[in-house]
This record gives C-alpha cells, sequence and structure tokens, in this order.
C-alpha cells in the first residue's frame, strides 16, 4: 500500500512549520532586545564621557548634596520631588518598579501605587537642579 497524503498529515506538517515560525520569531525578538539593552548601556557610558570638567563638577556636588546632606537640598527641589511622589493620578498608568509590576487608577496618589515614587521624584528633582546649577555656573551650557 503507498503512502498516501491525508489531511492529519498536511495538518501535522502546518501545525510544525508554525511551531518553527514561533521559536524562530522569539528567538531573533530575543536577540533584537538584547542587542538594543547593550546600545543603551552604550549610550549612557557615551553621555557620561561627554560632560565637560565644570559639569561633572555640578553633577557630582548636586549628588553629594543629596546623599549626605539632604537638608542641605534647596526647598524649590525638595517640592519638585513631593510634588510627584503626591501627585494625584490622572490617567490609569500600569508600570515596573524594579520588576514589580504596578497599576495605578485614576484619583490615586502616586506613592499609594507605584512603589518607586519618592525615588523617581527624588531623581526628577535633582536633574532639575544639575541643569539649573550648569546654567549658572558652567557658562549658561545646561546639560
Amino acid at each position: 500500500m503507498k503512502n498516501q497524503t491525508n489531511s492529519y498529515k498536511i495538518a501535522r506538517y502546518i501545525l510544525l512549520w508554525a511551531i518553527i515560525l514561533v521559536c524562530g520569531g522569539v528567538i531573533i525578538w530575543t536577540m533584537i532586545g538584547a542587542h538594543r539593552e547593550m546600545k543603551s548601556d552604550e549610550n549612557v557610558i557615551r553621555q557620561t564621557a561627554e560632560y565637560t570638567p565644570c559639569q561633572q563638577n555640578v553633577i557630582n556636588a548636586v549628588s553629594q548634596v543629596w546623599a549626605y546632606s539632604p537638608q542641605s537640598v534647596p526647598q524649590k527641589y525638595l517640592d519638585i520631588a513631593d510634588g510627584y511622589a503626591n501627585e494625584t493620578i490622572t490617567v490609569r498608568t500600569d508600570g515596573a518598579c524594579n520588576q514589580t509590576k504596578f497599576v495605578c487608577r485614576v484619583g490615586q496618589i502616586r506613592r499609594d501605587c507605584d512603589p518607586c515614587a519618592v525615588a523617581t521624584g527624588r531623581q526628577i528633582a535633582m536633574q532639575q537642579q544639575i541643569s539649573d546649577m550648569m546654567v549658572a555656573s558652567c557658562d549658561g551650557e545646561p546639560n
């Protein structure tokens, strides 16, 4: 008896090819994601190398003040940090903080639903202070 092609064999080959294509797509997608992550790490390294000595001194000074003597931080920047963390959410936000997923619903206070709200607010305030100090100290050249 000869081997005959039937619908079962055709479906099996279609399923086999579909599985091969999906697996290949997942592998390619993973490789592209890893490549993008490497590129973003290179950009961070490249950006830090592009600062002038004055800009680097400002960055270091602001970082040290925030880390070692937060009582010396001007009130303007503390208000920025607190304002971000205590902001009322106006749009539903899905996010992740340190690989922990969170959801902020409309009407919630950001610090109640986002575990990184305080740290993010602090980072925003530090960046604003760095930018302001660079304009004032480094011949008006913002970062």
